[in-house]
C-alpha cells in the first residue's frame, strides 16, 4: 500500500515530495492538519519570514510523509499509533 516516503529535508514538504510523484501529478497539503512546533513561529517572527518561504524551506514539523493508496489512511494512522512519532493525514496527490 506505499506507494512512496519522502524524508522532508532543506527545501520544504513540496520539493521534497516532488520527486516521488509522476509526471502531472502534485501533493495538495492541508497546511493545518498538525500542530506546527513553536521553534518555526519564532523563526518566522524573529526573521520577518513570509509564510510561503517558510513553507518551502523548512519541514514545519514533519519529518517524513508516506505516500499510500488513499483507502489504506485508517489503516496507517492507526498502526501509526504503535510509533513514538505522531501521524497526520496532511493532503492527497492529485
Amino acid at each position: 500500500p506505499v506507494k512512496g516516503i519522502s524524508h522532508i529535508t532543506g527545501g520544504g514538504i513540496e520539493k521534497n515530495t516532488r520527486r516521488l510523484l509522476q509526471d502531472g501529478l502534485q501533493l495538495n497539503v492541508n497546511w493545518g492538519n498538525w500542530p506546527v512546533p513553536p521553534v518555526f513561529d519564532l523563526i518566522q517572527q524573529t526573521g520577518g519570514v513570509p509564510v510561503e518561504d517558510m513553507r518551502q524551506t523548512f519541514n514545519m514539523g514533519i519529518g517524513l510523509i508516506f505516500i499510500i493508496d488513499p483507502q489504506y489512511k485508517e489503516d496507517l494512522l492507526k498502526h501509526g499509533k504503535l510509533f513514538p512519532y505522531q501521524f497526520y493525514h496532511i493532503g492527497m496527490v492529485e
